[in-house]
């Protein structure tokens, strides 16, 4: 785990509303996928994205790791048509940085985030809707 200066963690903390927004565009793409009749991962998937951004020793580690989430569901694809928005979006958060040394816990933060706002959405709504 990266422990970050005072200067670090304030930088990015100016991130976060642009995170927050990240995520309800991911939220959005989960939502029309739901609504076209397919499967979109649940919480306990989002749970095991956010350990993975927690173990990752970059970003390029996690993005495969999102790829090979969609790669191995067989029958079953939750990660269909997600994996690509979502490695998109966490390249888009790694542009927000300041330096390629807060990649990764920006990463992990947006990571949180999404889970947290997936976890608001299927609460309200009975699922993702």
């Amino acid at each position: 785990m990266v422990v970050l200066t005072a200067v670090q963690k304030k930088q990015l903390e100016a991130c976060v509303p642009e995170l927050i927004s990240l995520t309800e565009d991911f939220v959005k793409v989960l939502k029309n996928k739901k609504e076209s009749g397919g499967k979109v991962p649940g919480l306990t998937q989002f749970t095991g994205l956010v350990a993975a951004g927690q173990q990752a020793t970059c970003v390029e580690e996690l993005k495969l790791f999102i790829l090979y989430k969609e790669a191995k569901q067989g029958t079953s694809k939750e990660w269909a048509r997600l994996a690509e928005p979502l490695v998109k979006i966490v390249g888009e958060v790694c542009e927000m940085t300041p330096s390629d040394e807060l990649q990764l816990p920006l990463v992990q933060r947006f990571l949180g985030y999404l889970m947290w706002n997936v976890r608001v959405k299927v609460r309200a709504n009975g699922g993702v809707k």
